[in-house]
């Protein structure tokens, strides 16, 4: 089976982090949110919802606003591990919501002051959660530990997986 019949949608809903919130419990909640919002307004549809962030311990990092918080991020990113957390929720016509959280540690190298003045004036960085691991950020990327399509902002093997499982696919 094959659906052609795509929209993408905004969802209007409140993405502040709630005090004490772990990066994957946000990241599920902002997603279930989404999808939610969403399926209200498309009666009958299916809908996929998500959200990714990159978390360094405890500290919730998500889309930089100003060229000074892009080089903000990168400074404490630089020589360090930290992980990706994307929430995918896909709302069903009969109203059941299925979720899951994908997370992917990812290790930087150090990262000097030249080489992030350099990605914060390639303004790679707008609009994403920190940086494009395909793109000059890639360079700082010393190793990865599970699927770099979460890196990326959808984890293409989880949604397809979770179709499946909802019989929407035939896997």
């Amino acid at each position: 089976m094959v659906y052609d019949d795509f929209i993408v949608a905004p969802a209007d809903i409140d993405e502040s982090t709630m005090s004490g919130e772990r990066a994957k419990d946000y990241v599920l909640r902002v997603a279930v949110g989404k999808a939610k919002s969403i399926a209200e307004r498309m009666n009958g549809a299916y809908v996929l919802g998500f959200d990714t962030v990159v978390a360094v311990g405890r500290r919730i990092l998500r889309k930089a606003l100003s060229e000074e918080e892009a080089f903000s991020q990168m400074t404490l990113l630089s020589g360090r591990r930290h992980r990706v957390y994307t929430g995918i929720s896909i709302a069903l016509p009969n109203g059941k919501i299925i979720k899951r959280v994908r997370d992917t540690v990812v290790v930087f190298k150090r990262i000097s002051d030249m080489e992030k003045k350099e990605f914060v004036d390639s303004r790679e960085w707008e609009g994403v959660a920190v940086y494009k691991s395909q793109g000059i950020a890639a360079r700082f990327i010393k190793s990865i530990n599970g699927l770099e399509t979460n890196i990326q902002g959808l984890p293409v093997f989880d949604v397809y997986q979770m179709l499946c499982g909802a019989g929407v696919i035939k896997g």
